[in-house]
C-alpha cells in the first residue's frame, strides 16, 4: 500500500512532467515557509515559469473520488496558505517581483483505472 507523502510525491511529479511537457520550467519544489516548532507552516507544491508568468501550482492527489475529488482539497484555507508561501517566496526571490503570477492546481487522481490528471489554469485568486 501507498502511503500518503508517496501518492503526493507521485503526483508531484506527475504534475511537474505534465507541465514540463508543455515547455513550463520548474524553478522549485517543495518550498516551506514558516516554522514547524510554531505550527504555522506553508508549502509551495511547484513554482513554475510558464515563459509569460510566475505559476505557483498546487498539486491535490487523491486514491478516489468518496470524499471529493482531488481539486475541491482545495478550500479557502488552503487557498490562504498557499497565498501566504507565495508572499513569501516572492520576498525571498525579489527577482520575481515584476513577473505577473497566478495560482494553478493540478489534480491527480489515481484508480481505478488509468491516473486522471486535470490542469486548472488561474484556479483561484487573492
Amino acid at each position: 500500500m501507498t502511503t500518503r507523502s508517496e501518492l503526493g510525491a507521485d503526483g508531484e511529479r506527475r504534475a511537474a512532467a505534465l507541465l514540463e511537457a508543455l515547455g513550463w520550467r520548474v524553478l522549485d519544489k517543495n518550498w516551506r515557509v514558516g516554522s514547524k516548532l510554531a505550527g504555522r507552516t506553508a508549502e509551495l507544491d511547484l513554482v513554475m515559469d510558464d515563459g509569460s508568468a510566475l505559476v505557483f501550482v498546487e498539486v491535490k492527489a487523491r486514491r478516489g473520488v468518496a470524499h471529493g475529488s482531488p481539486a475541491e482539497a482545495v478550500t479557502v484555507r488552503k487557498q490562504s496558505q498557499i497565498a501566504r508561501a507565495a508572499s513569501a517566496y516572492l520576498a525571498a526571490h525579489p527577482e520575481f517581483a515584476e513577473r505577473d503570477c497566478r495560482f494553478d492546481v493540478v489534480a491527480v487522481s489515481f484508480g481505478p483505472g488509468p491516473v486522471r490528471m486535470e490542469h486548472l489554469r488561474d484556479a483561484f485568486r487573492l
